[in-house]
């Protein structure tokens, strides 16, 4: 599993590299990307409720980087669709009355 979790990353880094690389009006030197990358992979890893500090033997993000993430759980809870959880409200509550009414009826006959 962590093989797996470390080439995926690692092939994340290359296709970042290659991506901003290939991009001639962007200019960023090698501390900024090599810091761009380590951010995208962090990002990645929270999403997994996992985090580069748990990989010893690899690089974390500089100190200013952090406040460029902010506090994940907070966006995450924001992050919603609203339109799917009107749906799933409907549904719930339909269901809900259905319950309801079958055990009215139940008890009343």
């Amino acid at each position: 599993m962590l093989i797996c979790l470390l080439l995926l990353l690692l092939s994340y880094i290359i296709l970042i590299c290659i991506s901003i690389k290939s991009n001639t009006d962007l200019l960023l030197s090698d501390e900024q990307l090599h810091n761009l990358t380590l951010i995208e992979i962090e990002k990645l890893l929270q999403s997994s409720r996992r985090s580069l500090k748990e990989f010893k033997s690899l690089p974390y993000p500089d100190r200013y980087v952090l406040e460029q993430l902010g506090n994940r759980l907070i966006y995450d809870e924001r992050n919603y669709d609203t339109t799917e959880l009107q749906i799933e409200f409907q549904e719930l509550f339909s269901s809900l009355i259905g319950i309801i009414l079958l055990y009215l009826a139940m008890n009343l006959i």
